[in-house]
C-alpha cells in the first residue's frame, strides 16, 4: 500500500479519535457540541492543506469504511417509530410534508442556481432527513465527487445550527404549547443531536415529541437511500441497448436489510451496539470529507448550495409552522 494512502487512514482515525472525545468531553460536561461528525469534518478542513497526500488516504477510507458504515446505521432505524402514538396523523403528514418539499424545492431551486440535480438531491436529504448522515448515505449512490460532499456538508452543518438556535427562539416568543414547539422541532431540525437538545431547552414533553418526530424522519432513508441509488446510475451507466443499467451498490441492500433486522428480528440491545458502531465508523470518514474542501472551488459551489439550502430551510420552516397553527 503506498505510503501517502496509509498516512491519509491514519490521520483519518486520529483526527476522527480526537472528534470523538472533544464531542464526549463536550457533552458530559453539558457544553453544546455541534457533534463527532461536524468536529471531525472541520478538523479535515483544517487539516487538509498543511499536510501533503492526505486526499488519497481519504479518498480510501471513503472507498471502504463508508459503505461499512452505511450498512451498520441501518440498524438504528426501528421502522415501527412511524406506527408511535406520540406521533400521530399531524406528525405523520408533517414528516412526509417537510420531506417532500425539500426535495421537490432542492431540485427545483438548485436548477434556478445553476447546481447539479445530483448535488441538489443529496441537499435536500440532508434537510429533510438527517443532516451529516443523511448526506454521506446518499453521496455514493449519487456518484458524488468528494470535494462537491464537502461542500454540501459545510452548508448542511451552517443551516442545521442556525434552525437549532432558531426554533426554539421562535416557539418561545410565539408562544406555542411544548406539544406544538416539539413537533415544529421534530420536523424541521437537521441533526438528531441538536434536534433532542434543541427539545430539551422548552421542556420534557417536547424533548420526547421532537425525538420521535425526529427519529421517524430518520427512518425515511430506508426509501430515499435505495432511490438515490437508482438516479445515480441513471443515465450514467448504460448498456449496448442505450438503457440504464441500475446497477445498484451492494451496500444499499445491505442498508435495507439491516433496517429490517432492526426492525422485526433482532433485539433493542444489539441493533443498539451495531448503530453506534456505524456512528464511530462514520466519524473518520467525515474527517477525509474534509481533507477534499478546495477553497477555490468552494468559493465558486458553496454561494449556491447555501442559496438553495436557505429556501429550502426556510420554506420548511413557515410550511410547517402553517400547518401546525391550522390543524
Amino acid at each position: 500500500m503506498d505510503s501517502n494512502i496509509k498516512k491519509g487512514i491514519l490521520f483519518s482515525f486520529i483526527l476522527g479519535m480526537i472528534s470523538y472525545l472533544i464531542n464526549s468531553y463536550l457533552r458530559s460536561n453539558n457544553f453544546f457540541s455541534p457533534g463527532a461528525g461536524t468536529i471531525a469534518f472541520l478538523l479535515g478542513v483544517i487539516s487538509g492543506p498543511f499536510f501533503i497526500g492526505l486526499k488519497s488516504g481519504g479518498k480510501y477510507t471513503i472507498e471502504r469504511v463508508l459503505p461499512v458504515s452505511i450498512i451498520l446505521i441501518g440498524f438504528g432505524l426501528n421502522l415501527e417509530v412511524l406506527f408511535n402514538p406520540n406521533v400521530g396523523l399531524l406528525g405523520i403528514l408533517l414528516i412526509f410534508a417537510s420531506t417532500t418539499i425539500s426535495f421537490v424545492l432542492s431540485i427545483f431551486i438548485g436548477r434556478l442556481f445553476k447546481m447539479d440535480s445530483k448535488s441538489s438531491l443529496a441537499l435536500g436529504a440532508g434537510c429533510a432527513i438527517c443532516g451529516n448522515s443523511a448526506v454521506m448515505a446518499v453521496s455514493p449512490s449519487l456518484k458524488l465527487k468528494e470535494d462537491q460532499v464537502a461542500v454540501i456538508i459545510a452548508t448542511i452543518n451552517i443551516l442545521g445550527f442556525l434552525s437549532f438556535i432558531l426554533i426554539p427562539i421562535l416557539s418561545d416568543v410565539i408562544g406555542m404549547t411544548q406539544q406544538e414547539a416539539g413537533i415544529w422541532i421534530g420536523t424541521v431540525v437537521h441533526a438528531v443531536p441538536q434536534t433532542i437538545a434543541a427539545g430539551e431547552s422548552i421542556g420534557s414533553e417536547a424533548l420526547i415529541i421532537a425525538t420521535l418526530l425526529k427519529l421517524s424522519r430518520v427512518t425515511l432513508l430506508v426509501l430515499v437511500v435505495p432511490l438515490c441509488a437508482i438516479i445515480g446510475n441513471a443515465g450514467i451507466e448504460k448498456k449496448s441497448s442505450g438503457r440504464p443499467n441500475y446497477n445498484i451498490p451492494i451496500f444499499i441492500y445491505g442498508f435495507v436489510i439491516s433496517s429490517v433486522a432492526c426492525t422485526f428480528l433482532f433485539p433493542s440491545e444489539i441493533s443498539e451496539l451495531l448503530f453506534s458502531f456505524g456512528k464511530i465508523l462514520l466519524i473518520p470518514v467525515m474527517v477525509s470529507v474534509g481533507f477534499f474542501t478546495n477553497w477555490s472551488s468552494f468559493k465558486n459551489s458553496a454561494p449556491s448550495a447555501i442559496y438553495v439550502g436557505t429556501i429550502t430551510t426556510l420554506t420548511v420552516i413557515v410550511t410547517t409552522f402553517i400547518i401546525i397553527s391550522v390543524f
